[in-house]
């Protein structure tokens, strides 16, 4: 699914959680959009949660040349956005709503 996903794609986001098997799912991906010379842009979710394998991401990023789109913290607000059947930014304008809009401005300027 990964590879069919890659196929046509101007720019891949990868939104990741500072978990080990998130940042190995991360190195996994990220080696594939590079084989197939696809751009990567990376998003962390709860990146609160777990410090110092946000951290850890933060560094990859970095060493590998890829654009940090942002890093979105854990917020029950989320989980009562989809019960309501919303999206975060529809459901409320709070810290996560901003982080969002926030990273789609930079998308939009890395895929320009």
């Amino acid at each position: 699914p990964v590879i069919a996903s890659l196929t046509g794609v101007d720019i891949a986001v990868v939104v990741t959680e500072p978990t080990v098997s998130g940042i190995h799912d991360l190195e996994r991906v990220c080696s594939l959009a590079s084989h197939f010379r696809v751009p990567v842009c990376i998003l962390v979710n709860k990146a609160d949660i777990n410090p110092e394998q946000t951290a850890r991401i933060r560094a990859y990023a970095e060493e590998h040349g890829l654009a940090m789109l942002g890093e979105i913290p854990y917020d029950p607000a989320v989980t009562k956005a989809q019960l309501a059947k919303k999206s975060i930014i529809e459901f409320r304008d709070g810290p996560v709503s901003k982080i969002i809009r926030i990273a789609w401005g930079k998308l939009r300027q890395a895929v320009k």
